[in-house]
């Protein structure tokens, strides 16, 4: 079993390493802590990045577009309109 630090999975990612804590104290990344510092295993990662690619494939929905509002006016500032 390869473990890989938060700093590498963070790398790998390309997510920040406080994103990485987060995801691992919110239990969503499985992690183990050894002599204070966290690892993750590979096979676990692997298994998340997987786990986060089926959610997202029954997920994916066109985007539902917000109407337009017309009732708005646009704010335009003194300085604005004398430029």
């Amino acid at each position: 079993m390869k473990l890989m630090t938060v700093s590498e999975v963070s790398t790998m990612l390309k997510l920040s390493k406080s994103k990485i804590y987060d995801m691992v104290s919110d239990g969503m990344l499985p992690s183990l802590k050894i002599a204070g510092s966290v690892r993750i295993s590979e096979s676990d990662l692997l298994s998340f990045l997987e786990s986060c690619r089926r959610e997202g494939a029954e997920r994916m929905q066109p985007r539902r577009t917000l109407p337009k509002l017309r009732h708005l006016k646009p704010r335009c500032t003194d300085r604005a309109r004398k430029a």
